[in-house]
């Protein structure tokens, strides 16, 4: 069975702006097709790379 990998460093100022903008880790997950632990600890872990 392969695996699904998706390259976060291309999503990552998509999600740190759509967490600015108040959408939940759920939320920007499911736009991304990524699951909101994913999302939750990517953005914890590049909260201070932010650009928006």
């Amino acid at each position: 069975m392969s695996r699904k990998y998706t390259k976060m460093e291309s999503l990552a100022e998509d999600i740190l702006c759509m967490k600015q903008k108040g959408m939940t880790y759920r939320e920007i997950g499911e736009s991304f097709g990524l699951s909101r632990e994913q999302v939750k600890t990517y953005s914890i872990g590049n909260a201070a790379n932010s650009v928006c």
